[in-house]
């Protein structure tokens, strides 16, 4: 099922029982049975295995800033692809979190569970669990608090 507002661009192929949803571009891409790419997605230039769900605003890098070619693994070597345009391998069964992404080239193995708002920039392996270990840090903002505490100007007297 391909939903509303998609995009599926160049030479895709989309296996069966999948589900392209709401604003989600798929660009060069091989997506295997059974996967999910809901909402706010994009895939470019990948290849997407089977049983596969994408969390929404999921986003596979496909193209490097400083503009040079991408490596990617092969049998457990980093190979130069020679390529400016390369996104990620994902394996059967994997899961992204919510406004996760993936790095260029990036190889995730089958079974793994990437979680939300973490991003990619190494190879994960097979059977992995990726989460992102955050600390939040809320204090009082010290603007408001002077603000608060000074005496109105003789402008604003008036």
């Amino acid at each position: 099922e391909i939903g509303p507002h998609s995009y599926i661009k160049g030479v895709s192929s989309i296996g069966n029982d999948c589900l392209i949803g709401d604003s989600t571009t798929v660009k060069n891409s091989i997506i295997f049975d059974n996967v999910n790419a809901k909402h706010l997605s994009y895939i470019g230039d990948s290849i997407i295995g089977a049983n596969c769900n994408f969390g929404a605003g999921t986003q596979i890098a496909n193209y490097r800033f400083d503009e040079g070619s991408i490596t990617s693994l092969a049998n457990d070597v980093v190979i130069d692809t020679k390529r400016n345009k390369l996104g990620a391998i994902l394996g059967d069964n994997t899961k992204t979190g919510v406004l996760s992404s993936v790095m260029p080239g990036k190889v995730i193995g089958d079974n793994c569970w990437i979680g939300a708002n973490v991003n990619i920039d190494h190879h994960i392996g097979r059977n992995k669990s990726v989460r992102l270990k955050q600390e939040l840090v809320i204090e009082e903002r010290k603007s408001l608090l002077s603000l608060q505490k000074r005496e109105p100007s003789e402008r604003e007297k008036v």
